[in-house]
C-alpha cells in the first residue's frame, strides 16, 4: 500500500509542542518553552523558512535542549528533506530520550523511508510515554493504523484508525486510510460512508476521488468509476495508481486504446506492473 503513503504525510497536522520537565536549576526553562511555542506557531501557519531560522537561533542559544531538534526535524519533514529530518530527530532523542513527540516524528520518517514496522515501534513508544495528551495519543494511534495498513494488517489498522477518528472526526488522512482498509476487506458500505464524509470536508481531494473510483470499480459500476478517476487525475496528474485503475476501468468498458494509454502513463510514472501488461 505504499502508493497511498506518499500523500498522507502532507495531511498530518503540526502538533503543539509538549511541555518538558525542567531541571530545578534551569533559569531558562520558561524562556525555552515560550520559544518552542513561537516556532511551532510559525510551522502551523506554514512559515517554514521563518520557523527554521528561529529554530537554528534557539539551538545556538539552548544547545542541549532536545525539543528544538524535534521541531527542526518536523520542519525538514514538511520540506521533504528526510535525511536531514532523521539526523535532527536522532539528536533530539540523544538529548531528551523520553520526549514522546520525537518518537512520533521518527515514526513518520520511517514511514517515508518505507519501513512501517520500525514506524510502528516508534508509535508504540509514544503511547507508552505519554498517556496524558489525548491529541498526541490520537495522532500516534492513527499513524500506527496507517502503518498497519501499509503492512496489509487491515483488521488491526481499523481498530487504530477508528479510535483516532473518534477523537478527531475531521482527520482526513486517517479516514482515507480507513477507507483503504475497508476496501481491502470488501466492506463497501463503510467505504461509501467514509468517502461521503471526506468529500464533505474536502471536495477537491485527489486521493478521496481515487478511492471513490476504486469503490465503484469494485462495485462494477464502471461509468461512475471512470468519472471519479478522471476527477482524481485532474486534481493530481501524477497519481500512478489512478492511471493503473483507470486503465482497468477502460478495459471493462471495452476501450482498449484508452486502457493502453493509461497503462503507458502508469509505467512512465514508475508502476512496474503496468509496464509488464
Amino acid at each position: 500500500m505504499r502508493l497511498y503513503t506518499s500523500l498522507w504525510l502532507l495531511l498530518l497536522p503540526v502538533l503543539p509542542v509538549l511541555p518538558v520537565a525542567a531541571h530545578p536549576f534551569d533559569p531558562f526553562a520558561e524562556e525555552k518553552q515560550v520559544e518552542l511555542q513561537r516556532v511551532a506557531e510559525h510551522l502551523r501557519q506554514g512559515n517554514t523558512h521563518e520557523a527554521l531560522i528561529q529554530t537554528d537561533q534557539a539551538i545556538v542559544k539552548f544547545s542541549k535542549h532536545g525539543p528544538f531538534y524535534t521541531l527542526k526535524a518536523q520542519i525538514f519533514l514538511k520540506l521533504g528533506q528526510t535525511r536531514d529530518a532523521r539526523a535532527a530527530v536522532e539528536q533530539a532523542l540523544d538529548l531528551a530520550p523520553d520526549y514522546a513527540l520525537s518518537y512520533w516524528i521518527r515514526g513518520l520518517i520511517h514511514q517515508q523511508q518505507n519501513n512501517p514496522s520500525a514506524a510502528i515501534g516508534d508509535f508504540n513508544r509514544v503511547l507508552e510515554l505519554d498517556d496524558q495528551n489525548p491529541m498526541l495519543m490520537a495522532q500516534a494511534t492513527g499513524s500506527r493504523g496507517m502503518a498497519l495498513t501499509d503492512l496489509g494488517r487491515y483488521t488491526e489498522a481499523l481498530d487504530d484508525l477508528s479510535r483516532a477518528i473518534e477523537v478527531r472526526p475531521g482527520a482526513i488522512a486517517e479516514r482515507q486510510f480507513r477507507a483503504v482498509a475497508y476496501l481491502a476487506l470488501g466492506r463497501l458500505k463503510q467505504v461509501e460512508s467514509d468517502i461521503a464524509v471526506l468529500l464533505a470536508y474536502e471536495p477537491d481531494n485527489a486521493m478521496t476521488h481515487r478511492l471513490q473510483g476504486e469503490l465503484w470499480l469494485k462495485s462494477q459500476e464502471f461509468k461512475r468509476s471512470l468519472v471519479a478517476f478522471d476527477r482524481a487525475l485532474t486534481l493530481n496528474t501524477k497519481d500512478v495508481r489512478a492511471y493503473s485503475l483507470r486503465a482497468d476501468t477502460h478495459r471493462q468498458l471495452g476501450q482498449p486504446a484508452k486502457a493502453r494509454a493509461d497503462r503507458a502513463k502508469a509505467c512512465e510514472l514508475g508502476d512496474a506492473t503496468a509496464c509488464r501488461k
